[in-house]
């Protein structure tokens, strides 16, 4: 909203780039990330979906950033998607124990792709004993 152009919005995206993560983790800052997921095609919200792959598992376990991610995986085309959900599978053991973590696994599961669920299961598999006595998981 209000960002019109390519002009405007290559200045947005340069103004934030280098501050994704942090400002996903603040309680002002992460309503801007997702203004932009709201507001700017998946194309130009790359360097949001760059920055937290690069940051998965501290941008999950943030009480502002787990919101943030199922908003990214949401927004996403579907390579960026694809890519978000390995990233979250690929640590989802780590996740899953987590207070804000394990709503972000929670979430991917219950979107229903089959093959992801079946890689979230690969990597909790061994573990269901450990995990049914925790907490969070």
């Amino acid at each position: 909203e209000g960002v019109r152009g390519p002009e405007q919005v290559a200045r947005v995206v340069g103004g934030l780039r280098g501050s994704v993560v942090t400002l996903v983790k603040d309680l002002n800052g992460n309503h801007v990330i997702q203004k932009c997921l709201n507001s700017l095609n998946p194309n130009d919200n790359q360097f949001i979906y760059s920055a937290i792959m690069g940051h998965c598992i501290d941008v999950a376990t943030h009480r502002h950033g787990c919101c943030v991610l199922q908003r990214c995986i949401d927004a996403a085309n579907p390579e960026q998607r694809a890519s978000l959900m390995e990233e979250v599978t690929s640590h989802s053991f780590a996740l899953v124990q987590d207070a804000f973590g394990n709503y972000v696994v929670q979430y991917i599961i219950n979107l229903r792709d089959t093959s992801v669920n079946a890689r979230v299961i690969y990597r909790l598999g061994g573990h269901l004993v450990q995990l049914s006595k925790q907490k969070f998981s």
